[in-house]
């Protein structure tokens, strides 16, 4: 194979390599032209202070690609070219059949279990159980008679909370607005539940006067 040398460039076959002028602390840029196109190149460098890098580089639609350098001192800056190539020998495929194991809705434990009640104070209620995703939603609280009769929605069903926030498969927290509830109220009870309905707890949570 021909090579062609010249100053600051080197070329194999139809591929040229050129290193721009290097001085001490500034940029110096080495290009490859001609080279194979779509392809990852590697440029190693051989620094004039005796120090070597590798930087692995893709090439252009062209076959072009560079890399900058730092020379730190003065002597020969050297900079060669090379490509690894991969061949296959075999490739095969298969179809997954079954589904992904998924964890079962479950609600173990809230934190705080208390707190006390009355404005303008609220408090971040961290919900921890299993199987929770970007669609689960906590409830605080169930529908009282009264509300039921105002429309609000049927006696006993959980209110669910469009501000449930997602932590993790085992988190969700729920800012709760103290100064919402009148008084004290010893077992409030806390669900967590998902589109398809699946729901899970209680676990109660007390609001108590201060004392």
């Amino acid at each position: 194979m021909a090579v062609k040398r010249t100053a600051d460039t080197t070329e194999v076959g139809g591929a040229a390599v050129a290193i721009s002028e290097a001085v001490v602390g500034q940029t110096a840029t080495a290009t490859l032209t001609g080279g194979p196109a779509d392809v990852d190149v590697i440029f190693s460098i051989a620094a004039p202070d005796g120090g070597a890098a590798e930087q692995t580089v893709h090439t252009d639609e062209n076959g072009e690609a560079s890399v900058d350098m730092v020379p730190s001192t003065t002597g020969t800056l050297s900079v060669a070219v090379s490509q690894t190539t991969t061949t296959a020998v075999g490739a095969a495929s298969a179809e997954v059949s079954g589904s992904a194991p998924t964890e079962a809705l479950s609600l173990t434990g809230i934190d705080p279990t208390s707190s006390v009640v009355g404005p303008p104070e609220s408090v971040l209620l961290v919900i921890t159980g299993t199987g929770f995703d970007i669609n689960t939603r906590a409830a605080f609280g169930v529908f009282s008679a009264e509300e039921a009769e105002a429309g609000a929605g049927a006696e006993g069903e959980p209110k669910w909370e469009p501000a449930t926030r997602f932590v993790s498969d085992t988190t969700v927290t729920l800012e709760i607005s103290q100064g919402l509830f009148p008084g004290a109220d010893p077992a409030i009870p806390v669900l967590v539940g998902q589109p398809d309905g699946t729901t899970a707890g209680p676990v109660n949570f007390a609001f108590t006067e201060e004392e």
